[in-house]
């Protein structure tokens, strides 16, 4: 293998890395990453009967939360939907929040300096002339649209307002 063969080889391969970190993290944060955007909840009921709707299914049910904007899911499995409707800390019961945060808004939110990082790594990445990847609900891998881009920086631009001194 030539030196730009492996220059490309490897490039692959961290680009793919970035994109899987890149989606994890942001699939997997909590109401926050979510309270942004507008969209509407996918689910099935126990008739097969599928429904779509702005306000979350009950506790206990598998759904899917699906933005408007910028296309970004979020598969919910009955157990965490179950485990969501529990826990006092975690609040995606409501349906998210439409504009910018009001000024103290954030109180009593505990900063956390893991997501002040990664919400400055996602930004250095968003901000840098490479071409981030994710994969769809559907397993096709596609790149996100400059939409999406700006969209992502400003969720990662209100995390670090919350998370970082």
């Amino acid at each position: 293998m030539t030196q730009p063969e492996q220059d490309i080889a490897l490039y692959k391969q961290f680009s793919t890395l970035l994109c899987a970190v890149l989606f994890a993290v942001v699939s997997s944060l909590p109401g926050s990453a979510l309270s942004a955007e507008t969209g509407y909840y996918k689910w099935t009921d126990k008739q097969g009967n599928p429904h779509h709707s702005d306000r979350p299914p009950p506790p206990g049910v598998e759904y899917e939360f699906v933005g408007k904007d910028s296309g970004f899911r979020r598969h919910v499995t009955e157990e965490e939907s179950l485990r969501d409707a529990q826990s006092p800390s975690w609040a995606p019961r409501t349906p998210p929040r439409t504009g910018p945060k009001k000024t103290g808004q954030t109180a009593g939110v505990e900063k956390d300096p893991a997501l002040c990082d990664q919400a400055k790594a996602n930004l250095d990445t968003l901000d840098s002339s490479a071409r981030v990847r994710l994969r769809d609900a559907d397993g096709s891998i596609r790149y996100l649209t400059e939409e999406e881009k700006k969209a992502q920086k400003k969720k990662a631009l209100n995390l670090m307002s919350v998370h970082c001194n």
